[in-house]
């Protein structure tokens, strides 16, 4: 067989030519900065090179070349990065060498954090190495957090507050009570977010008189406090939460709901499932009813299956399936054939889900997943197959086989997927001689697939001179996505061929940084026609120019029109820009990262992955202040208007246009 193989070689010439340039321009910080763009676009220090620009030329070089170290995530630049962490003369660029440890997680640095938390006295550089504490996970250090609690800026106080919530260290309650007291409201809102992970019955009680706060996202998490409290004489209070005037307050209140340890008070919330009209709210209901099943719950269930908003309907699915007593098949069936392949979704997810944990006859579902596998929606009938083979269907070599050949590619990823879960070791020559079809192919994900499946069929730590191939293959590949996804593979026998991973293509130069990344006079902005109304968002092209350029790419060919909403956190985040929901809906090829020391918050536009530099162009809406995604994806926009359109959005909904609006060019 024809070996299909790609070579990259970083030569000395590259390297020659950029010092030349940066030579040529002799104290001219401009090329220095258009030069480390180029280094980060690549995704390689330059041997070097880019390392030492964090210590030479002004502060904002420095600077510069420091957040580029974050985004090209080289771990064995640590020593140097600890130097700049340490030691250098601008606050700004010791916090974002602290940036540099957080973004990428660099564990092994955790000494390296807490020893700036005990030299560095700057707020900036405080404030990021707590953050980072949670990243590098040094929670042994955690006492040394405390006495920031005292600090007498708000910032520090409300991150250390966090820092403790992401450590998982909640347990001087009395600390985080006590924080409750703090002048500054944003220090109050992250007590009572820490009070939340805590669930401690003192918690609970501090929060009560937030829960008549005229902050609308106050009143949302003091309820869920409350809800998390193991005192079960709180549950009259959440009710009080239900017939809250604003919608997501009574989605708030209705989690609350889920969180109690009582089932029984579950039976309380049945009056408003009869009054309560927000398909938001609808759905925290059924979640939390589906969370704490109790008798007289299946009259409503059926009902909800009806539902005008597929959000409701298949909520209402996922909340049946929670059902531990006689035969729910026939609850569920309608959600089958339901129109909206959200709720046909549903069914499969909710049955993999309980599958895992009970024993139930699985004999009844499995005509229902069987005709699933036939969906026209290629998404539905590729995790169809995932169920019906959870099922133990009879037909599950046909359906696999059939699934594996299919047209569509991302059912052809789905099924070579479940081909490595199952360890099915007839499909090896299948596979090898699948890969040299799609060697050409710049996606990474179908390659991606293939490199898992052939490394879980193996038995050991010698791969067969069949998958040594493959994994030769992707190790050879031009996309250095799949080139890094080999690496990882090839330790598994292992081998280290991280010599192998090369640089990122690219079309960016010295010269042409302006022209490609920063190429308007002012920010431009996008009009999100909805079903609900207008959005409007400020693109951020010094923030994120890589996205912000693919966003624009995208809204002009229209791929964005009539995208529904892919998933919604009601009050927290609502993802869409997917019309396939998978990424195959998109252009190929993936955007590089632009990680920014950025705390999210609502009003911010996220460029979403799966996993590092893998965004193709789906995207999420920020709804509320949101520490979890804190330094994990780049914020390349933010409404400017038209966020209480967003919050209001529900599963129904679909983006009809996205209009982009320039100012003139540079």
């Amino acid at each position: 067989m024809k070996q299909h193989r790609f070579k990259k070689t970083i030569t000395s010439i590259g390297i020659i030519v950029g010092l030349a340039v940066l030579a040529g321009c002799g104290d001219s910080s401009e090329k220095q900065l258009n030069q480390i763009a180029v280094w980060e676009d690549q995704g390689w220090t330059a041997d070097g090179q880019l390392t030492k620009l964090m210590f030479e030329g002004n502060d904002e070089v420095r600077a510069r070349a420091t957040l580029a170290m974050a985004r090209v995530n080289d771990t064995l630049t640590i020593d140097s990065v600890r130097l700049a962490y340490l030691n250098d003369s601008d606050p700004n660029v010791r916090a974002t060498a602290a940036f540099v440890y957080g973004a990428g997680q660099w564990r092994k640095g955790a000494a390296h954090v807490v020893e700036s938390l005990e030299r560095d006295e700057d707020p900036q550089v405080i404030r990021e190495t707590l953050q980072a504490m949670i990243r590098v996970y040094a929670r042994d250090d955690y006492q040394k957090i405390f006495p920031f609690l005292r600090h007498d800026d708000p910032a520090i106080r409300a991150q250390g507050l966090l820092t403790l919530n992401g450590l998982n260290r909640r347990d001087e309650v009395d600390s985080l009570v006590r924080m409750l007291d703090d002048p500054d409201r944003t220090v109050q809102w992250c007590a009572l977010f820490t009070l939340l992970g805590a669930r401690t019955e003192a918690g609970a009680v501090a929060a009560l008189p937030f829960l008549r706060d005229t902050s609308v996202e106050m009143r949302r998490l003091a309820y869920r406090v409350v809800g998390a409290s193991p005192d079960l004489t709180m549950k009259d209070t959440l009710l009080q939460g239900l017939n809250d005037s604003n919608p997501l307050v009574r989605a708030s209140a209705a989690e609350a709901f889920g969180l109690q340890p009582d089932t029984i008070s579950i039976v309380k919330t049945y009056p408003y499932l009869e009054t309560e009209e927000n398909p938001l709210v609808l759905m925290s209901l059924l979640k939390a009813l589906g969370d704490h099943w109790r008798a007289g719950i299946e009259p409503y269930l059926r009902e909800f299956m009806k539902h005008k908003d597929p959000g409701v309907r298949a909520q209402a699915v996922k909340a049946a399936t929670r059902r531990l007593d006689g035969d729910f098949a026939d609850v569920i069936a309608p959600a089958v054939t339901d129109p909206s392949p959200q709720v046909r979704m549903a069914w499969c997810e909710a049955i993999d889900n309980i599958a895992t944990y009970i024993q139930f006859d699985r004999e009844p579902l499995q005509p229902y997943a069987d005709s699933l596998t036939f969906d026209t929606v290629p998404r539905v009938r590729a995790r169809a197959l995932q169920t019906y083979l959870t099922l133990n269907g009879p037909n599950s070599a046909a359906h696999l086989n059939r699934i594996y050949n299919d047209a569509d590619r991302y059912c052809q990823q789905m099924a070579i997927n479940l081909i490595g879960t199952f360890r099915l070791q007839m499909y090896q020559d299948s596979l090898y001689e699948f890969y040299p079809t799609i060697i050409d192919m710049w996606r990474p994900e179908l390659k991606w697939a293939i490199l898992a499946a052939s490394a879980n069929m193996s038995p050991s730590v010698q791969p067969t001179p069949v998958r040594r191939e493959i994994f030769t293959w992707g190790i050879d590949d031009p996309n250095r996505l799949v080139r890094w996804y080999s690496i990882a593979v090839w330790e598994k026998f292992r081998e280290d061929h991280r010599d192998k991973l090369g640089t990122y293509k690219t079309d960016l130069t010295v010269e042409n940084v302006d022209e490609l990344l920063h190429p308007y006079a002012a920010n431009p902005l996008a009009h999100l026609e909805t079903t609900r109304g207008r959005i409007t968002l400020e693109l951020l092209q010094d923030r994120a120019p890589r996205a912000v350029r693919r966003f624009i790419e995208i809204a002009r060919a229209g791929i964005y029109d009539g995208c529904w909403m892919n998933d919604i956190q009601p009050g927290n985040i609502v993802q869409t820009g997917d019309t396939r929901v998978n990424g195959w809906g998109l252009p190929g090829e993936t955007v590089r990262d632009e990680l920014q020391p950025d705390r999210v918050d609502a009003g911010d536009v996220l460029w979403l992955i799966n996993s590092r530099d893998s965004g193709h162009g789906a995207f999420g809406l920020v709804l509320s202040r949101s520490p979890y995604l804190d330094w994990r994806y780049s914020r390349f926009a933010k409404i400017v208007d038209g966020l209480d359109v967003a919050r209001s959005l529900t599963y129904s909904d679909t983006v009809r246009t996205v209009t982009i609006e320039t100012p003139d060019a540079i």
